[in-house]
């Protein structure tokens, strides 16, 4: 099992892993072709990332603007995306893509927190 050293040094001041946080990267210009399970109408790149977060299986995603798009625009969820390839953007037609990953969120923990306030109250003269 591989333990980053940032997670064992935050560990050990008392932080603790609160949650697991989805985060999007977005890169303008980009398609990342096939692996599409659904689609639907979102008005940008940020909205599409949005629901990719919050449906089950989606690791990547595609925003596409144009004239072929039935609404606009339109955001491809996809189950990966091995490869990006670079798309000639024109008036008007855009693509938009990106991935998902989660990222770990640390917070600090309330009873490490008392116990060094504790500490110090007790190093205090008085």
């Amino acid at each position: 099992m591989f333990v980053s050293a940032a997670l064992v040094f935050f560990l050990a001041r008392g932080c603790s892993p609160a949650y697991a946080q989805q985060q999007c990267m977005l890169l303008g210009g980009r398609d990342c072709p096939g692996k599409n399970f659904h689609q639907e109408a979102t008005a940008t790149p940020e909205h599409c990332c949005n629901l990719c977060r919050q449906t089950s299986g989606c690791r990547a995603f595609t925003h596409a603007t144009g004239p072929l798009q039935r609404s606009g625009s339109t955001c491809y969820l996809k189950l990966g995306c091995p490869w990006m390839v670079k798309f000639i953007q024109r008036p008007g037609v855009t693509r938009t893509s990106g991935r998902v990953a989660a990222a770990l969120v640390l917070s600090s923990s309330s009873s490490a927190g008392q116990q060094q306030q504790q500490q110090q109250q007790r190093q205090q003269p008085g």
